[in-house]
């Protein structure tokens, strides 16, 4: 029932989970980032539409290329619910593989691992992620003998099947160049690249998959975690795991959480707190100067304190109204608050 499919969404149970609600578009288009993406399968699925009768001769085969964790395996799986709307593939369903696993250490092995999963994939798409395995010598004769009777099944279940290749951007134009049997399959039209996600879309997914959690964050925490997505964003390069990097920082940091409230005797209904933030980053955090409202907003976190709070709030907008002032008096007379407040804390 409809339970279980939303159960099977949360859980992750299944590789795809039809949204029987939206349409295979308006769910691309829900997607963070990726407008190129979008903007080139938009253009395929008019094309495809424009060519009417046409089409059934459409090579429609495809290559993802680029990072790992930018949305390859989830557009892939759009694409199939795209092509089953407009009539292409009866089922539209995606069988994900690793192109590893599709080889043997025996001759023949690696053919029928291959032709087992291209009857699994028939009326679908069959997508094999780190597909430039296929090419890399130190398989042997393995890797092209599964590349070789892959070409053999796009050619035999030509109207029943789509694939599509995905891995690093680089030895995938390689793969390609290396095969004309695969170059001719996948024109340079249905190669379409997934750049790394900018500091604000990794962000938005932060936010998202918070969200799905049920996490909340104390405001220091918020801004903590924002200075180290801004610094994973900045550090990135071509092994940068994106949104698998995001998955793992939230599975760190609600380890790092259910241990201090464990340790603490706190409900864990508890707020995501600066201090959960795994080791590993908090680097990113100390190497930055936070901003003034950081502070205050850390300081208000903090039980009680309610006329400790209220001098510093007060202290901070006498000391910017000053600043403020001077930026647009003509005299260099240095202000008497300027000079650093020693203080005296007193209390239990």
């Amino acid at each position: 029932g409809a339970a279980t499919l939303d159960a099977a969404r949360k859980n992750s149970w299944f590789t795809a989970v039809r949204d029987r609600n939206r349409t295979a578009s308006q769910q691309l288009d829900d997607l963070i980032g990726l407008a190129e993406v979008k903007e080139r399968i938009e253009e395929l699925r008019a094309w495809l539409e424009v060519a009417g009768e046409r089409q059934k001769d459409a090579l429609l085969h495809m290559m993802f290329i680029g990072p790992p964790g930018t949305g390859k395996t989830t557009v892939a799986r759009l694409m199939g619910e795209l092509y089953r709307e407009m009539g292409l593939l009866r089922r539209g369903h995606l069988v994900e593989v690793k192109a590893s696993d599709l080889l043997a250490e025996h001759v023949g092995g690696s053919a029928a691992r291959v032709s087992s999963r291209v009857d699994d994939a028939l009326d679908g798409v069959l997508f094999i992620d780190e597909a430039y395995v296929l090419n890399d010598n130190e398989r042997g004769a393995f890797g092209g003998e599964a590349l070789d009777a892959l070409l053999g099944r796009l050619e035999d279940d030509r109207d029943r099947l789509v694939v599509i290749l995905a891995g690093y951007s680089q030895q995938m134009r390689t793969l390609r160049r290396s095969n004309p049997g695969l170059a001719r399959r996948i024109p340079e039209e249905n190669i379409i690249e997934f750049p790394q996600y900018s500091a604000d879309e990794l962000w938005a997914i932060f936010e998202t998959m918070a969200k799905t959690r049920g996490l909340t964050f104390t405001a220091s925490g918020l801004a903590a975690n924002r200075r180290v997505i801004d610094g994973l964003a900045k550090g990135s390069d071509d092994s940068f795991g994106n949104a698998g990097e995001i998955r793992n920082l939230l599975d760190a940091i609600e380890r790092r959480r259910a241990l201090r409230l464990v340790r603490a005797e706190k409900t864990f209904s508890e707020p995501v707190s600066a201090a959960d933030i795994p080791a590993r980053f908090q680097a990113m955090i100390s190497d930055q100067t936070p901003s003034v409202e950081e502070i205050l907003n850390e300081l208000d976190d903090l039980v009680g304190l309610r006329e400790v709070k209220d001098y510093f709030g007060t202290m901070v907008q006498r000391l910017q109204l000053e600043r403020a002032q001077q930026a647009t008096s003509d005299r260099l007379a240095l202000a008497s608050s300027d000079a650093l407040e020693h203080l005296v804390f007193s209390g239990n």
